[in-house]
């Protein structure tokens, strides 16, 4: 009774939606940027706003050593320069610098879209206004103020070394320190890595009622219907959708190298603090499809974010990272520090775990949650904007979620669990036992 009731009100919505959808102008075509180096677009006719993500190969190990986050300055003030040129209110912008990269995410109007490409091309390719940049540096001196001696920020860096190498200059804070801020970084420092950074390799990808022009080697697209055809669900007892026809895996389908190490490790950092945190890391083999491994991340945080929540957990959470070596499935936790044992053991055993789900109807419906979590969150343009240009930028294609996430069987997702490389381990907080 109630899954006929659910179908019956989506069933309504949709009807509602589809006059609507008729009724919508046709998506805005645009020139698709010389600046760009690989561009991607996916058309979706009826949101009203677009998700723009441009992607550049370098990030925080760049940074000069005594110059710690300068590279994030940088962005910062690109992301600055270009809403002030298009004006208040017409664009919201962010900045994140990766180690391993660079990534500018704006959200805009359709029909502002080409101001907002100019804005970006004059903002990288030229030189920036020492207004962005002076207000840019004040404002990060003034994050770094606020988090200065937090506890997380050794926690992050040790997770960096544990992933990197202890030498490794992408072990630096991407966001910098604030000793480097108040008394080495200056405005030349910015220019320097603003040209380090946007000089070349753009990797860009729009998401929303959009379209290019024209067509070229560099541009691919995509195109979401303004409204579903049916309602296919993948629950036990559901009727599940029929599979699709394709004649071999998707595009990007698989992991773009691996594994980014072979050997395991464990570090343990004894500090007078009041959590427990905990990081493990599984290397990911070379031709693992990548929607398994997304899956088997998903599943991972579905399992230490159990409802109703265990007592010892504060947060947990489980991604896909790409390293240059390869892709890694990265889980994170605070915990009560007399849980921590119980939860590193715990989180170590999830892949063993996940490698005995073999019931088809189980499968079926974590697969069917696992869609439905990812499409929700990538119904935010910006959010699918940012996947498609990190893969573009680290796969040179983008993945087809929704014809993949339907290929996944049940063997290939307990299978994936099995052939995850060695883990490398932190376990960062107090001192119990006094040693």
């Amino acid at each position: 009774m109630i899954r006929r009731t659910v179908a019956s009100v989506a069933f309504l919505a949709l009807a509602a939606v589809a006059p609507a959808a008729a009724q919508l102008a046709p998506p805005l075509q645009v020139e698709a940027p010389e600046w760009a180096e690989r561009v991607h677009v996916e058309t979706r006719p009826a949101a009203p706003v677009v998700g723009v993500s441009v992607a550049w190969p370098v990030g925080s190990g760049a940074d000069a050593e005594g110059r710690t986050g300068v590279g994030q300055a940088a962005a910062d003030a690109v992301v600055a320069s270009v809403e002030a040129s298009l004006g208040a209110g017409q664009s919201e912008g962010r900045a994140r610098v990766e180690p391993d990269r660079t990534l500018l995410t704006f959200l805009v109007r359709p029909e502002r879209v080409e101001a907002l490409l100019d804005a970006l091309e004059r903002a990288t390719r030229s030189p920036l206004d020492g207004a962005p940049i002076d207000d840019a540096l004040r404002r990060r001196t003034e994050v770094l103020r606020f988090e200065f001696e937090s506890p997380v920020n050794e926690v992050d860096a040790q997770r960096r070394a544990m992933l990197y190498g202890d030498d490794d200059p992408r072990v630096r804070a991407p966001g910098g320190t604030l000793e480097d801020f108040e008394s080495r970084i200056t405005r030349a420092d910015v220019e320097s890595a603003h040209r380090a950074i946007f000089t070349g390799g753009a990797h860009l990808v729009l998401v929303g009622a959009v379209a290019f022009e024209g067509a070229s080697p560099r541009v691919d697209s995509t195109a979401v219907p303004a409204a579903p055809d049916s309602l296919a669900t993948d629950a036990p007892g559901g009727a599940a959708p029929a599979a699709p026809v394709v004649p071999e895996r998707p595009v990007a389908g698989t992991t773009s190298a691996g594994p980014a190490w072979t050997t395991g490790d464990r570090r343990v950092v004894h500090r007078p603090v009041t959590n427990s945190w905990i990081a493990v890391a599984w290397p990911v083999p070379a031709d693992l499809p990548r929607v398994a491994v997304l899956y088997l991340a998903d599943r991972m945080h579905r399992e230490l974010n159990a409802v109703p929540p265990d007592p010892g957990i504060f947060n947990a959470t489980a991604e896909v990272a790409e390293l240059p070596d390869g892709e890694i499935i990265l889980v994170r936790a605070a915990v009560l520090p007399e849980a921590t044992d119980r939860f590193e053991a715990r989180i170590l055993g999830l892949p063993a775990e996940l490698a005995r789900e073999r019931d088809a109807a189980f499968f079926r419906f974590h697969r069917g949650r696992f869609r439905a979590s990812r499409l929700i969150d990538e119904a935010a343009p910006e959010a699918a904007a940012d996947r498609m240009a990190l893969e573009l930028l680290t796969r040179g294609a983008v993945l087809d979620f929704d014809e993949a996430v339907w290929e996944l069987d049940v063997d290939e997702a307990a299978d994936a669990a099995t052939s995850l490389g060695e883990p490398r381990v932190l376990v960062f907080g107090p001192d119990l036992g006094g040693g």
